[in-house]
């Protein structure tokens, strides 16, 4: 399955677990324990990446992954709802 993905989708999954591996290493430093002992706090990012990242979106015919799918969420959700009412 890993040599059948995408750059985005290959950048998502790393992104989700260096952000966890920060997260753990940071939560080590300030409670001076070793590394170890921390790892389990990055498994929601890795969790989290990896289903932004393999869970699959069937929206208008489209298939695409939820990541994307969010992202275009938001980035075109915005449309002011008067506008839309004005055009109608």
């Amino acid at each position: 399955m890993a040599f059948n993905m995408t750059a985005t989708e290959l950048l998502s999954l790393a992104a989700g677990c260096v952000t966890g591996t920060m997260v753990a290493g940071l939560s080590a430093a300030i409670f001076s324990v070793p590394f170890l002992f921390c790892v389990p706090v990055a498994f929601p990012f890795v969790g989290a990446a990896a289903y932004l990242t393999f869970k699959r979106v069937k929206k208008a015919g489209a298939v695409m992954p939820c990541g994307v799918y969010l992202y275009k969420k938001i980035l075109y959700g915005r449309t002011p709802k008067h506008y839309v009412n004005f055009r109608k």
